[in-house]
C-alpha cells in the first residue's frame, strides 16, 4: 500500500490527468485555466489536462517545460491541492493574463521513467516480501530514488536478504506484466481483500497489479513490464517493531 493511496487513487479530479492512462506520454497540449502565486510567492499554472505527475508520498513529481507563443516556463515542482487542483510551479515568474492560452507541455522523459521504475519496484518488493512472509503486510512505501523503501509492521521473522533478492530476480527475468484498472471499492473488496481504510460512498479506485500478485490501489505511474527495471538491490532492517526493506535500482 502506498502512503497516500487513499487520496491519489479516488477518481474525482478537476483536470484530466493524462499520466494516469499513459506512463509513456511525454508530450501533450493543454489550455491554461488558472495562474497565480501561492502563500510562499511561488508562481504556478493550472491546466485543463496534464501529463505532469504531482509529487506524492511515494513518487517524485515530473519536471519539464510548458510553453506558448509568448512565454516558456520551466516546471520545477508539481503539487496537488486539497481541493484536487494540480499546481505546476514555475522556476521564474510568468506573464499575467495567460488564462485560456493553449500551451505545449514536455516532461523530462528520463525523470519520468526513473520515477515509474522505482514506483513499480516498490510494489514488486512489497508483493515478494508478503509472498515469502505472509504475516507481513506493507503499510508504507516511499519510492524516491536514493531513499526508497517499503515498511512492514513486524509480525514474523525478518525475511532473509538472499531469499528476497533471488525471488525478485526470478520475477524480473520472468517478464511479469503490470496491469492498471479502475474498480469500485466495493468490487475490489469482494474480489480481492478488505482495504485497511474506509472509502466514502461508492468511489472508484485505480488499481495496479503485477503479474499474479494481489492488486493494490495506486495513483502513480508504472512501467509495462518488470523486465524494464534495472537490478533491484535490497537491504533489510528490523527495529522498533517494524521491518524496513530499502531498495535501489542498478543497471
Amino acid at each position: 500500500m502506498c502512503e497516500n493511496g487513499v487520496v491519489s487513487t479516488i477518481m474525482q479530479e478537476k483536470a484530466k490527468q493524462l499520466y494516469l492512462s499513459d506512463t509513456y506520454l511525454f508530450e501533450s497540449t493543454a489550455r491554461i485555466t488558472e495562474q497565480g502565486k501561492d502563500e510562499k510567492g511561488r508562481s504556478y499554472i493550472v491546466l485543463d489536462q496534464t501529463i505532469f505527475h504531482p509529487q506524492g508520498g511515494e513518487q517524485i513529481c515530473d519536471q519539464g517545460i510548458i510553453s506558448g507563443d509568448l512565454f516558456m516556463a520551466t516546471i520545477v515542482d508539481v503539487k496537488k491541492t486539497p481541493t484536487g487542483e494540480i499546481f505546476h510551479y514555475c522556476e521564474l515568474d510568468i506573464p499575467e493574463s495567460l488564462s485560456g492560452v493553449e500551451v505545449s507541455c514536455v516532461i523530462d522523459k528520463e525523470r519520468r521513467m526513473l520515477a515509474s521504475k522505482y514506483h513499480t519496484a516498490g510494489h514488486l518488493v512489497s508483493g515478494v516480501v508478503e509472498e515469502i512472509a505472509p504475516s507481513l503486510k506493507a503499510t508504507k512505501c516511499h519510492a524516491f530514488p536514493g531513499e526508497a523503501y517499503v515498511e512492514f509492521p513486524q509480525a514474523s521473522p525478518v525475511p532473509e536478504v538472499s531469499t528476497l533478492q533471488n525471488r525478485l530476480s526470478e520475477i524480473q527475468k520472468s517478464g511479469a506484466e503490470t496491469k492498471i484498472f479502475d474498480i469500485s471499492a466495493e468490487d475490489f473488496e469482494k474480489r480481492f481483500y478488505k482495504l485497511p481504510y474506509d472509502i466514502p460512498g461508492r468511489q472508484t479506485l485505480r488499481a495496479l497489479q503485477i503479474g499474479e500478485y494481489p492488486p493494490v490501489p495506486c495513483g502513480g505511474t508504472h512501467i509495462k513490464n518488470v523486465s524494464e527495471i534495472e537490478n533491484i538491490i535490497v537491504k533489510v532492517n528490523s527495529r522498533k517493531g517494524s521491518i524496513k526493506v530499502s531498495y535501489s535500482l542498478y543497471s
